[in-house]
């Protein structure tokens, strides 16, 4: 098996998430999804551009087509600029285990706390602990996560006159979201952002935690 190809038992685990494949249509028979996934995993790991695809995975133009047909749509609004330039924020949450769940975009210069109850949103945190940076210690946050069930772990900042308690030892465990950062970049897909669109690169962004989670 190449390396970040899906065996017979990961594809049957991941086969179920994806659109059905289209049969009894007229035209030439369609690669099926197994093939197009691997290819679409070949280039989100290489970096490389479509038209250098192996053409093992079929014609560059239909595993992009079956891409672009499955990335879901979003306003391409996650570009800011920064001191090297214009650059996008991907921000993350991982669970106990330190697997991906859900992700966000944001621009570059944007704060990291702008947007964090809209990512919180995507998840259900009730009876859980959220662990974070200071960054994420702002008072609308915690309410957030408070009135959700949830409890926080997010130490506060260094001025503040009387800190609120924080239990260090498991505010250790947020090494795991930045250990999913580190494999993340990995690919050179998403360690530099080639893609216009934040469309095409929130959809490798997923492709490359299919990678880590299963192979």
């Amino acid at each position: 098996m190449k390396r970040y190809e899906l065996t017979k038992e990961q594809w049957e685990r991941i086969k179920p998430l994806l659109p059905p494949e289209e049969t009894g249509k007229r035209g030439r028979p369609r690669k099926d999804n197994r093939i197009m996934l691997n290819g679409m995993l070949w280039i989100v790991r290489s970096g490389a551009q479509w038209r250098e695809l192996p053409e093992t995975y079929g014609p560059w133009q239909s595993v992009y087509a079956r891409f672009a047909k499955w990335r879901k749509k979003t306003a391409d609004k996650a570009v800011g600029r920064t001191r090297g330039g214009w650059n996008t924020k991907l921000h993350a949450v991982v669970d106990g285990l330190g697997n991906p769940v859900e992700f966000l975009l944001s621009a570059g210069n944007d704060h990291d706390s702008v947007h964090a109850v809209e990512l919180l949103k995507k998840v259900r945190i009730g009876g859980s602990a959220v662990l974070a940076d200071r960054a994420y210690g702002a008072r609308a946050i915690r309410e957030y996560i408070s009135e959700h069930g949830a409890s926080y772990v997010i130490p506060p900042q260094s001025n503040v006159s009387d800190p609120r308690p924080v239990d260090w030892h498991l505010y250790k465990e947020r090494r795991l979201v930045e250990c999913f950062f580190q494999k993340i970049k990995w690919f050179r897909r998403i360690a530099t952002r080639y893609d216009k669109s934040d469309a095409s690169f929130l959809a490798f962004v997923y492709l490359a935690s299919i990678a880590i989670l299963l192979l």
